[in-house]
């Protein structure tokens, strides 16, 4: 990627650290025997890097399952400069180890390999456009090049990149200058772009929501569904035929030739009336009577139901010759094991045809993929807390009443907590509990979310249940999920109406990060539609909420927040328009409402640039905050005004909605998009009123309460 420079040919060492200084000090792992081995296996490393190292394996460090071995592997080879070389080692070991003002953190091992890439981006620029100059010859001007060069993408396949990328690509500049310190041959002797942040530099427009975007409501409304029948019904029937066939290898075989054994279970099938167990598949040169009608004889599949020693006895000879009477007399059965196909409610139909020892590779990925789903979206767990799950992290108890069952699981938290992250509790609803229990009875590891890879059957009985050869995980769970839209979608579509619908024309791009993002949006918003009508999403807010300790160890309840806050800016935003529009508003609270549209609406104005929703949503931010839209009026939440408040004689940030009284309150502004729940209300009163065993004093309370919702109304009703 670089270029030589004739003068650099002598080994280099550096000034600040020794060569067998350990590149993971203090992050070893704190059961450093066993698990460091297992890591040392899987990254080919007999020992942790140290300083001298031209290969950093920083598997050492970390614990997290669902980041990539490749990513911990840091290659320094690549480059070929010895003074960049050393430059880049002595940085990344100093962003790793050491304090340096000005840098809040040091560097997390999963991302040293990325900062290393936006290093090794600067030296290509130096060596390519620069001549091969020094980070000593660099000059505030030859940084303003590199952003051009970055915004241009020089530094890859030469297709412009977006500011947010630009920004990534110069802040290692800042870094770099920062630890120079640090560097004994060569540094930045500039005060890159004079202090300004790289996003100020790279033109990068402040986000004002999360950029992970949120599942679509349809698409979330199939895939949650199948995900809960796979856990709840057809994980029973994988599991059952799993074990089925990992019952066939308990029992000590037959010798060769086993003939007696293949009569005797060709008896078994015609005393059942079974067929012979089948594949559907164009017959191969080698099936002859084996096959009819478009199936053909599982060999596999009877070698191990007749407990034969060799199955290849099955091709010729005797053992061939019974095998093609018995289908000659008893026919073919597709599928061929004992397990039964379970029912779909909705269908009154087997959810699909018999499982096949192949089919049964699928459907297990399968249904580990609907596990992680249930499991991510209904605990708003991320991706890294998922994976790390463990056999015997679910819990169940009762509440302090003893009332309320409680699901709890119990893991590990990350962000912000280091490689090895810290213990946390996640209380949950009863489908989380039930994928934990079928995730562990799937196989044998300890950890829940393992690749099914291959799999393997126990040769004696000390083998319990169904046997797995597989790695972690990772990143390849983003596979796993849209290989699970897939076949649901080519499986349980119905009259051409796919199980899980298309969006804007193509599926739906399923990744990890998503699931946390839309929870969080649901429960802050709790629309009406097709996911709302399958979950409650108060009950399943007050289990995420419950489960983290104090101000919540993994963040959720913040995100929650912010996601109210977006919903609350949105509506905030269509209001102001309607002001504009001149559309009237009322209760107690609207005169305040009114003040601030009427003062945005100056301020935006005397702004002198065209007035859009982008501009509105600026000014307006603040000011979302406080508010609260609900289903009879928004609350621009004042503590000191609000009713609920003193209704509960309790204090609080937060108004309480079912103490509300929005026709009284000095909080609570009434706008037309309200009159409709107005108007459903006031029907409920009438028909009480209709009611003749009511008494006087009821009658009355209900007439004034009648006449109060009237008033609200009646200015918001369209002439």
């Amino acid at each position: 990627m670089t270029v030589a420079h004739p003068a650099s040919t002598t080994a280099l060492r550096s000034a600040h650290f020794a060569e067998d200084a350990p590149v993971l000090r203090a992050r070893l792992l704190a059961d450093a025997g066993v698990r460091a081995l297992r890591l040392a296996r899987t990254w080919h490393a007999d020992r942790p890097p140290i300083f001298a190292d031209d290969v950093w394996q920083l598997g050492w460090a970390q614990t997290r399952r669902n980041v990539p071995p490749a990513t911990l592997v840091v290659d320094f080879r690549r480059i070929i400069d010895p003074v960049q070389r050393l430059t880049a080692k002595e940085f990344l070991y100093a962003r790793l180890n050491e304090r340096v003002t000005g840098i809040k953190r040091n560097l997390p091992v999963q991302v040293v390999r990325q900062e290393l890439n936006f290093l090794l981006a600067l030296f290509s620029y130096l060596d390519r456009e620069q001549g091969g100059i020094r980070l000593l010859a660099v000059t505030q001007e030859v940084l303003d090049a590199y952003r051009v060069w970055c915004q241009r993408g020089g530094h890859g396949d030469g297709r412009p990149i977006q500011p947010a990328a630009v920004a990534n690509y110069i802040a290692v500049t800042i870094r770099l200058a920062l630890c120079g310190g640090f560097l004994t041959h060569d540094r930045l002797e500039v005060v890159p772009w004079r202090g300004r942040t790289p996003y100020v530099v790279a033109g990068v427009v402040e986000a004002t929501e999360n950029a992970t975007p949120r599942i679509p409501e349809d698409v979330l409304a199939g895939l949650l569904r199948w995900s809960l029948f796979y856990v709840e019904v057809a994980g029973t029937d994988v599991l059952a035929a799993a074990a089925e066939i990992a019952a066939m290898e308990d029992g000590q075989p037959m010798p060769f030739p086993s003939l007696e054994s293949l009569q005797r279970w060709i008896s078994g099938r015609r005393s059942a009336g079974r067929g012979i167990p089948a594949v559907s598949g164009p017959a191969t040169s080698t099936d002859g009577a084996l096959a009819v009608d478009g199936l053909r004889v599982n060999r596999p599949l009877v070698a191990r139901m007749a407990g034969l020693t060799y199955g290849h006895c099955l091709d010729r000879g005797t053992g061939r010759a019974l095998l093609e009477a018995a289908v000659e007399e008893l026919g073919l059965e597709l599928g061929g094991l004992d397990t039964a196909v379970s029912v779909d409610p909705s269908t009154g139909r087997p959810w699909r045809g018999p499982i096949t020892p192949t089919d049964l590779v699928l459907e297990r990925r399968m249904l580990q993929a609907a596990c992680y789903v249930v499991c991510a979206y209904l605990s708003g767990m991320r991706d890294s807390e998922v994976q790390e799950l463990r056999r015997g992290c679910h819990e169940v108890g009762r509440s302090g009443d003893g009332l309320i069952e409680r699901h709890k699981l119990r893991g590990r938290t990350f962000k912000g907590h280091g490689a090895q992250g810290r213990e946390a509790t996640w209380v949950v609803i009863d489908p989380v509990g039930r994928a934990v229990e079928v995730l562990e009875a799937m196989h044998q590891h300890d950890h829940l979310f393992t690749s099914p890879g291959t799999w393997v059957y126990p040769k004696t009985s000390a083998g319990d249940g169904l046997v797995i050869r597989g790695a972690r995980l990772g990143p390849s769970a983003v596979r796993q999920l849209n290989d699970f839209r897939d076949h649901i979608n080519s499986t349980q579509s119905r009259d051409g109406v796919l199980a899980i619908p298309l969006h804007d024309g193509r599926p739906w791009h399923l990744a990890t990060a998503q699931f946390r993002r839309t929870l969080a949006w649901h429960i802050a918003n709790q629309p009406f539609g097709a996911v709302a009508g399958m979950l409650q999403y108060q009950h399943v807010s007050v289990a995420t909420f419950e489960g983290y300790v104090g101000e919540s160890a993994a963040g959720f309840r913040r995100e929650v927040e912010a996601e109210r806050r977006l919903a609350a800016l949105d509506d905030l935003v269509e209001d102001y328009w309607d002001y504009v529009a001149g559309m009237p508003s009322t209760g107690a609270g609207a005169p305040k409402r009114n003040a601030l549209f009427a003062h945005a609406k100056a301020g935006l104005v005397d702004g002198g640039a065209v007035v859009d929703d982008g501009r509105v949503r600026a000014m307006l931010k603040h000011s979302a905050r406080t508010l609260y839209p609900g289903v009879l009026n928004d609350c621009f939440f004042d503590r000191d005004a609000a009713l609920c408040l003193r209704s509960s004689g309790q204090g609080g940030d937060e108004p309480l909605a079912p103490l509300c009284q929005p026709d009284r309150c000095g909080n609570s502004v009434i706008t037309a998009g309200h009159v409709p729940n107005w108007e459903g209300a006031m029907g409920d009163v009438r028909v009480h009123l209709s009611r003749k065993n009511l008494s006087q004093n009821q009658r009355t309370a209900l007439r004034s309460k009648l006449d109060e919702m009237e008033a609200a109304v009646r200015p918001l009703r369209t002439p």
